[in-house]
């Protein structure tokens, strides 16, 4: 066929987890369970990747889906504590020694930099797995962190980019809507918040937390309160635990916040 890949192209092609399809079907299915965000789903897409690792061995990028679950695990509060990080890097190492240019695998070490307060090294990574491969969650992350850092010129433009490469995930969406949070932009912000929440997760904790934040910010208090308070009655640990927060704030219980965690 005479086709030419670009560089791009040719790493996405050679890092396939294996030729093996029922692994490689593992592998597909537990990144779709990952982004769901919630128990059940992390907890399924790590039991089949470890799956597929059973099938084929040891696989650079099977070993990067593999830190990326337990990141999931630790970011949505259902695991957060130090072991479960640790296998966020453990993990990333072991895919690094087998692919030390993988991006996926520089990417979960990089959001295990990140968790640990290593800002420098989290930039090092992601700058680097995005030079290998524009993948929309690791431009989601990058913006996200330089939002935080105050960087937000460069973060919108990542916001900006990993939404249109991956229009249909839900991640991307929400990263333009907290880059605009993040930036004091706060009308735009609860705009695409309340968008967002209804088109891709209107029942997801992670989704309905960002939103309370935009009401409040937006001084839409009365509704942040009623979000705040719909959501802390989920089963989502640590969402459902900062809404609570939240919303013992809104009503004015110092002494119920400052004991944190109910």
């Amino acid at each position: 066929m005479r086709v030419a890949l670009n560089p791009e192209e040719g790493c996405r092609l050679s890092a396939h987890p294996t030729t093996n399809p029922i692994a490689y079907e593992a592998f597909l299915h537990a990144r779709q369970e990952f982004w769901k965000l919630t128990r059940e789903g992390i907890d399924r897409a790590i039991q089949l990747t470890n799956q597929a690792l059973s099938i084929v061995g040891d696989n650079a990028l099977l070993q990067a889906a593999l830190s990326y679950g337990h990141f999931c695990a630790y970011d949505a509060g259902f695991r957060h504590d130090e072991e479960t990080l640790a296998l966020v890097e453990t993990c990333a190492a072991q895919a690094l020694k087998l692919s030390p240019d993988l991006p996926q695998a520089l990417f979960t070490k990089g959001l295990a930099r990140y968790k640990k307060g290593d800002f420098p090294g989290f930039l090092r990574y992601l700058r680097r797995s995005i030079e290998l491969e524009r993948n929309s969650d690791a431009l989601f992350f990058l913006a996200f962190g330089l939002a935080e850092a105050g960087s937000i010129t460069e973060a919108r433009g990542y916001a900006d980019e990993a939404l249109a490469r991956d229009p249909l995930m839900w991640l991307t969406s929400l990263g333009r809507s907290v880059v605009d949070l993040l930036d004091g932009q706060f009308d735009a912000a609860l705009a695409r918040f309340r968008d967002w929440s209804k088109r891709w997760t209107p029942d997801q904790p992670l989704a309905l937390w960002w939103l309370a934040q935009a009401l409040a910010y937006a001084g839409q208090e009365g509704e942040a309160v009623a979000v705040f308070e719909r959501t802390a009655k989920m089963d989502a640990d640590l969402f459902s635990e900062m809404c609570e927060l939240g919303a013992r704030a809104f009503r004015g219980d110092r002494a119920g916040t400052r004991n944190g965690w109910k």
